[in-house]
């Protein structure tokens, strides 16, 4: 009887961490959203024009590689067992020469097109932004977390 309850004792406690985290989890998003929301609606109507091309400069990019994809590498990407780390990193692993370049170039493109977005924010548009792309630009490979 001292087991069951004990069990019992584990798995509740184990349950109400589990609920805990997701919500921890789903307030960073709604945190992220608002500020993300309070970042658009303070830039000059330049700055949303700039924004806007950084998002279609990203998204042209997205469809000139998969217009490039193999169909090993199409059904890769609609494989839905994969998750999408998972995704990335059996494509990448296929991508020939030439799509390694494009990514490069793409690369290199987005981040010319950010530093001129960057420069035209002041200083508390510029600290949204960092705060927006901190999880992006923040993490480096093989960098290990604090603890």
């Amino acid at each position: 009887m001292k087991k069951i309850v004990t069990y019992v004792m584990i798995l509740c406690l184990g349950v109400i961490s589990v609920s805990a985290q997701s919500k921890e989890k789903s307030d960073h998003k709604g945190a992220q959203k608002e500020l993300k929301e309070e970042f658009k609606a303070s830039l000059s109507d330049g700055q949303k024009a700039q924004y806007a091309k950084l998002v279609e400069l990203r998204k042209n990019h997205r469809e000139s590689l998969k217009a490039t994809y193999t169909e090993e590498q199409l059904k890769v990407s609609e494989n839905k067992e994969l998750s999408r780390k998972e995704k990335r990193s059996a494509i990448k692993s296929t991508f020939t020469e030439e799509q390694t370049n494009m990514v490069t170039a793409h690369k290199e493109a987005l981040k010319k097109e950010r530093e001129v977005f960057k420069a035209s924010l002041n200083e508390t548009q510029l600290e949204q932004y960092e705060k927006l792309n901190k999880k992006r630009m923040g993490k480096k490979k093989g960098a290990k977390r604090k603890e």
